[in-house]
């Protein structure tokens, strides 16, 4: 009986430590996409002032 604790035990941490690293790499990856959205929406903005941009030399 002792063994079967031990084993649930060891396995209730393991199970603990799992859930503590996913939700880091969870946190981890949302960052990174943060970091990315910023990244696009930058892009996007210089695009949308090309274009603008393009369209006044064009209307000339």
């Amino acid at each position: 009986m002792g063994n079967l604790e031990k084993n649930q035990s060891e396995l209730e941490v393991k199970i603990n430590n799992l859930g503590t690293e996913l939700r880091s790499n969870f946190s981890y990856t949302n960052s990174k996409l943060d970091e990315q959205r910023q990244v696009f929406n930058i892009v996007s903005e210089k695009f949308k002032k090309v274009e603008m941009d393009i369209n006044a030399i064009m209307s000339r």
